[in-house]
Order: structure tokens, then C-alpha cells, then sequence
């Protein structure tokens, strides 16, 4: 039976776990990755709510992931939500299908270099890779991660171009992502920790006022120009290594920072004009 939650539009079904006898192996042939529906990404964002939503509630934290699909970077469709699903598997009474490992996808604009010569392109962050308590131990995260590698080489792409590179970031180490094509780098991620409420009170009469930073404000930091030229620079000195920058207008968590490169495509293919 599937347990409800009330979430401003109505309940949101934790979808019940597909009985262990009729859970299929990671190789079965009807076994795919699909993207999901709004309804089904709900369910993926109330499944894993209940390990994923810290000091919140789950009414909160589901009311915090239709906030983020609000945004710029995600509205519109942007953002994805894909599901490994079985077409064996029967729908709920909803006609939302089974899931049994999920993960999100936000396309980013980037840059890539090569031998001094600069390219703009689109590649996409992942996050939110999950599978729920009763089915792990079945290597439904890494069929899944096998399936997103090679959709997202042309995924959202123009004009049949072919993504450079995809990235994600890892609390989980470096092995497991490293074994679907998705190699391991250090992390650029700054953490800055948190003042005591003492140290604030005495250090914030002195500081000066602030304004909060928007998206907006961003267009006028020449970070990413200052970056760009970098890229450029690194590039020349080194003709044949692919060096790449995005960006992503939003926080991101710590951890690893993987990579996963298309380096066997000659460059012209990696980088299209």
C-alpha cells in the first residue's frame, strides 16, 4: 500500500517496492532508462527524501525540490529526471511506472580547449543517483550509470552535435563512478565553516553591509573570463590535452568531482564549431 504525503497539490505516494520475486536481473533485456514524468520524479524525490531531507520534513524537503525546479537553471524542462524501469514491471493504479534506481540531470554551459583554440559547449551535471533500500545489492545503479553514459553523449544536443564531457560529484569515493567512464579529479569545492553565534555577534558590528548575491549579478563577475583566458593558456602549453571549464549558478555539494571525457573522438568531434 502506498503511504501519502500532502505536498500544496495534493498527495505524493511513496510508491511501494516491487515484490523481490519479480525483480528482474541488471542485464535483463527489458530493463531500460527512461525519463521520467513530473509525477514519477515526484515519487524518485519521495523516495529518497526519507534518507536525503536532513532536518526537514518531508513535506519540506518536497516543497524545496518543486522550488529548485523553478530556477533558472532548471525550469522549463532543463532539469531531467530519468528512471531504470522494467517494461515487464505492471504500473501503479496512476499509470507511474516502477522504478528501481533513479538520477537527475541538469544541462551547463562549459568550455573546452585544445592547442589554444576555445569552444563553447553543452554538457550536463548528475546528481541525485539513487535506489531505494529494497532493491540495492542488484547492480541497478551501475546499469543505470552504464545506460546515462551513452544517452548522454547526444542528449539535448543541436544540430547532431555530440557532448565533450559529463561530471558529477561522488560522497561515496572514487571507485564506483570511475567504473562507468567517469574519472576522478580534485575537487575545486570550497567549504567555508559555519561562526559560532559568538563569533558573529562580536566580529559583525565591524563588517560592512551586504547585499544578497543573485543570479543576475553574477553576469557582471569576470570570473568566467578570467577562467576562459586560463583555459586558453593551459591549453597551449599542453596541445594535447582537452582542458575543460562549466559552469554551474547554483550551490553544489563537497566530495569527489568526476569526469567522464569522450577522449577517444578526435577533437574536431569533441567540440564542435
Amino acid at each position: 500500500m502506498a503511504i501519502s504525503v500532502t505536498n500544496n497539490d495534493g498527495p505524493i505516494d511513496l510508491p511501494p517496492p516491487v515484490d523481490s520475486a519479480q525483480l528482474p536481473p541488471s542485464n535483463d533485456d527489458d530493463i531500460e532508462l527512461v525519463i521520467a514524468t513530473f509525477s514519477e520524479h515526484m515519487q524518485t524525490s519521495r523516495l529518497n527524501g526519507n534518507e536525503w531531507r536532513g532536518p526537514l520534513t518531508i513535506e519540506q524537503y518536497l516543497k524545496r525540490e518543486k522550488h529548485l525546479l523553478a530556477q533558472d537553471l532548471t525550469k522549463d524542462g532543463k532539469e531531467v529526471a530519468w528512471l531504470l524501469t522494467s517494461s515487464r514491471l505492471p504500473l501503479d493504479q496512476d499509470g507511474n511506472r516502477s522504478i528501481l534506481a533513479s538520477c537527475e540531470t541538469i544541462p551547463m554551459q562549459a568550455y573546452c580547449a585544445q592547442n589554444g583554440k576555445l569552444k563553447e559547449v553543452l554538457i550536463h551535471g548528475i546528481g541525485s543517483v539513487f535506489t531505494r533500500s529494497e532493491h540495492r545489492g542488484k547492480s541497478y545503479a551501475s546499469r543505470m550509470m552504464t545506460e546515462l553514459g551513452k544517452k548522454l553523449e547526444t542528449f539535448q544536443q543541436h544540430n547532431g552535435d555530440r557532448s565533450p564531457f559529463s561530471v558529477l560529484y561522488s560522497d561515496i569515493g572514487q571507485k564506483f563512478y570511475s567504473r562507468f567512464g567517469w574519472q576522478a579529479f580534485a575537487s575545486t569545492h570550497i567549504h567555508l565553516a559555519a561562526m559560532t553565534d559568538g563569533d558573529y555577534q562580536h566580529f559583525s558590528k565591524d563588517l560592512p553591509a551586504v547585499t544578497d548575491l543573485m543570479a543576475d549579478d553574477l553576469s557582471s563577475i569576470p570570473a568566467t573570463d578570467y577562467l576562459k583566458d586560463d583555459l586558453i593558456s593551459v591549453s597551449r602549453s599542453n596541445p594535447a590535452r582537452l582542458s575543460s571549464l562549466w559552469r554551474l549558478i547554483c550551490p553544489i555539494s563537497g566530495g569527489t568531482m568526476h569526469e567522464r571525457t569522450l577522449s577517444q573522438r578526435p577533437w574536431a568531434d569533441l567540440c564542435p564549431k
